[in-house]
Parts: structure tokens; C-alpha cells; sequence
């Protein structure tokens, strides 16, 4: 019998070595199986040799059928099986339980690997990649989240350019020369030829129904003026050049009626209807000779009111005067090849400035008046972005008339306030010059091939 239990024991060694896999149950059911056989035959005496032979067949048999048992399991645990994860959709199998008769040991439900809670196929989900388990058997990591995009900062606005007062030199004290004081009588008479040839509209007034036409009649280059009577000062100025150039000058102007398109108003007669009237006659006068180049002016000494009869001041005022003449040069531009927007003129701090003259003759510089009471920066600006906001030309006549440091009243042999707010005639001829620098730059910009 012990060649039995060493047959046996051999043949358990062979298995182990082949498959790797033989649990220790096996191998300990089996032999204490064949001990208790040996043990038994051993004590039987009508045991024969037959009878051993045919025992040892028997138990050989066994060990082939719990080997070929154990080889299957392994198989199955080896890649026929369901695995111990589960895959995306499919179910994991139920708990093994003793093998079933005919079953070859073979765990799980009936040996198919199911999940008896789970239909064939897989659980909810089955094929459609819906399990949070990962195909490698781990879980899928939370997405990540996506950043929200950096806000672009809003472009800084570029500045306006700005105007500021330029350096100056000092305003020298002189004497005033004895052709000044001799004609301080005709300084207060001193205006352009327009006031008395009644092309110039006298506040209240209608336009003029001749051309008003200047210079060069048969010329195809027209210089235009429009505004009030601060735009008719730079008259003489502007007579000269076309003289010089034989072209021809049209000037549309009319007295505390400004070119902004602002309601006009006086505190003495309330709207200026007038007014109104003539800026709308100008407009079409304007278009009827298309000039070559339109300057408009007008003073920053105005009143308007709002839509309620309200009086406006201060920003408000700014304001609607900013919106009325971008109005008005939206209106001009068609009608000329340039227009062009000349700055108001420097102030005299004396209404009648031949006053201080004839009272300090020794010293001009008693009659002068600081840069920035003479000129309003501020405002000097607002026309100046207007211009720019509009791509129209600017001109900022300051230095002609304030060249020094405080603005002289009296220059050379000329008188150059006749009062507060306008320029002599004779002073404003002077600057003929300086205007026609001014005005050429401004047709070599537009493009524009002009002759006489």
C-alpha cells in the first residue's frame, strides 16, 4: 500500500510542476483519501493481489479526474473567466460556491461567469462606455476643468493732444511812439471794410443780397469767411493774400451770431431769430460758389439756452456748443475742398484800450494783459478737439497776436485791440503773412491744384 501513497504522491508532484496551480486542498484531500484506502486494505486479509491491482487503477483514476478538475479552474482563473475587475459594462461574477455534480469544479454560477444579478451582457450601461471604471480596471479621473479664459484688458485710451501755452519771451517796457498816441482817436473805428460796405450783418439783420465777392472776381480759387464778427476780424488779413494771389474772397459773417448750431440768445431780446435765419442762408450761399476754402470762426462769449429756455453755463454750455458746431462742419465739408477752424482771438483786458494807452504813454507794459487772461487754454482746447473729431484743419492765430509774455497792446506802430474781444484792421493786415503760410499748408494737405 505504501506504493499507492508513493504513486499518488508522485503523481500530485508531476501536476504541480505542470500547472503551477494546485491548491493545498487538493492535494491534502487526496492523500488523506488514499492513507485511509491503504489504511483499510492493509486490515482486510481476503484482500488479493487482484483486488490491490484493481484498487490501484481506482486510485489513479481519482487523481487523473482531480487533476483534470484542477487544470480546468486554472484555465478559467487564467483568461476563460470573467475577470476579478470587471470591465466597462460587464458584470463581475458571483461568489463561488461548491462545485455543482458534473460541474468539474468549476466556480461561479453554472460555470459561466455571470453575475446572477446582472442580465447576459453586462449590467446598465453595458457596451455604451457609460461605467466610471476605466478599461486598464481603475477609475476615470474627474475632468479637468477647463480655465477660464483671462479677461483682455480694455484698451487705454489714447490721449487727446493737447495744447498748452508755448514758451515766450518778456514783453520789453518802451515808450509808446508818438504815431500811436497821435491816432488813439480812430483806433475804436478801426474795422474791416465789411462793416461799411453792408456785407456785414449787423446783429438783428438779413442777409445781404449782393455776392459780397472780393478781389479776383473771375477767379476759380475762393477763399470764404463765416462766422461773426471775431471771424470778419482776420478780413484784412485774408484781403491781402487773395490780393497777392489773385483769387477772390467771399465773406459771410454776421455780428454775436456764432456758426455753432446752438439755439443763439441775447438777454436783451431772448432766441435771435435772425440769427437763425442767416446761418441757414449761409449754408446755401457757401454752396453756390463751393469755395476752395472755408474759415469759420466765432467767439467763446456767447449765450444759449436748452430746449426748456433754461440758460446753460459751464460744462453744460461747453457741451452744446461741442455738438452744435460738429454739426455745422458736417454741413460744411461737403461744400468746400478744406474748411478749416481758426481759434478765437486773444483778449484785451481793458474794453477800451486806448484808455490805458493815452494814460501811461511811457510805459506800453501798464497796457498789457497776463497769457492766461488773454487766452482761455481750456476752451482753446475744446475748439481744438472739435476740429480733430470733425478732420478739419485748425489754425490757432495766439502768437500772432500774443507773441509775448504778458500780450502787449501796443506793437511797433500799431494799436492792437480796439477793443476787449476784436483786433484792429490795421494790426490784423499785418499778419497777412503769417495767414497765408497758414492757408497754403492747408490746400498742400487737402491735395488740392489751385491757380489764379
Amino acid at each position: 500500500m505504501a506504493t499507492v501513497a508513493r504513486f499518488a504522491r508522485r503523481r500530485r508532484t508531476a501536476h504541480a510542476r505542470r500547472s503551477g496551480r494546485l491548491s493545498l486542498a487538493l492535494a491534502l484531500g487526496v492523500g488523506i483519501a488514499l492513507s485511509t484506502t491503504a489504511i483499510g486494505l492493509a486490515a482486510d486479509p481476503t484482500v488479493t493481489s487482484s483486488d490491490t491491482a484493481a484498487h490501484d487503477a481506482g486510485v489513479a483514476a481519482a487523481v487523473e479526474q482531480a487533476v483534470s478538475g484542477e487544470r480546468a479552474v486554472s484555465g478559467e482563473r487564467a483568461g476563460a473567466g470573467p475577470s476579478s475587475k470587471p470591465s466597462v459594462g460587464v458584470a463581475g461574477p458571483g461568489p463561488a460556491g461548491p462545485p455543482a455534480a458534473g460541474s468539474g469544479g468549476s466556480g461561479g454560477s453554472g460555470g459561466s461567469g455571470a453575475s446572477p444579478s446582472a442580465p447576459a451582457g453586462g449590467g446598465p450601461g453595458s457596451g455604451s462606455g457609460a461605467s466610471p471604471t476605466a478599461p486598464g480596471g481603475g477609475h476615470t479621473p474627474p475632468p479637468t476643468p477647463t480655465p477660464a479664459p483671462t479677461p483682455t484688458p480694455a484698451p487705454t485710451p489714447t490721449p487727446m493732444p493737447t495744447i498748452t501755452p508755448p514758451p515766450r519771451p518778456a514783453t520789453v517796457d518802451a515808450a509808446v511812439p508818438s504815431s500811436v498816441l497821435s491816432s488813439l482817436g480812430s483806433v475804436s473805428g478801426d474795422r474791416p471794410l465789411p462793416y461799411y460796405d453792408g456785407c456785414h450783418v449787423s446783429m438783428g439783420g438779413r442777409m445781404p443780397g449782393k455776392s459780397c465777392l472780393y478781389g479776383n472776381l473771375s477767379s476759380h480759387t475762393t477763399i470764404a469767411i463765416y462766422g461773426d464778427s471775431h471771424a470778419l476780424a482776420w478780413f484784412p488779413a485774408v484781403m491781402r493774400l487773395v490780393n497777392d494771389r489773385r483769387w477772390r474772397l467771399l465773406q459771410v459773417t454776421m455780428s454775436a451770431c456764432i456758426p455753432a448750431d446752438v439755439t443763439p440768445y441775447s438777454p436783451a431780446s431772448g432766441v435771435m431769430t435772425a440769427c437763425i435765419a442767416f446761418r441757414k442762408a449761409a449754408i446755401a450761399k457757401l454752396a453756390k460758389y463751393h469755395p476752395t476754402v472755408i474759415i469759420v470762426a466765432g467767439t467763446r462769449g456767447f449765450e444759449t439756452i436748452d430746449s426748456h429756455g433754461h440758460v446753460l453755463t459751464g460744462a453744460a454750455r461747453t457741451s452744446a456748443w461741442t455738438a452744435g458746431m460738429k454739426r455745422t462742419l458736417g454741413k460744411l465739408i461737403p461744400l468746400a475742398s478744406r474748411v478749416v477752424m481758426m481759434a478765437d482771438t486773444p483778449n484785451s483786458r481793458f474794453a477800451v484800450p486806448t484808455s490805458c494807452i493815452a494814460s501811461n504813454p511811457r510805459h506800453e507794459i501798464k497796457c498789457t494783459t497776463a497769457v492766461t487772461r488773454a487766452i482761455n487754454y481750456a476752451w482753446l482746447n475744446t475748439e481744438y478737439h472739435v476740429a480733430l473729431a470733425k478732420h478739419v484743419a485748425f489754425i490757432d492765430p495766439e502768437r500772432w497776436v500774443c507773441p509775448t509774455s504778458p500780450c502787449p497792446l501796443v506793437r511797433g506802430n500799431f494799436v492792437v485791440h480796439r477793443n476787449g474781444g476784436h483786433i484792429t484792421a490795421k494790426y490784423a493786415a499785418t499778419m497777412w503773412r503769417k495767414a497765408q503760410d497758414a492757408i497754403d499748408r492747408v490746400i498742400a494737405k487737402s491735395g488740392v491744384i489751385i491757380g489764379p
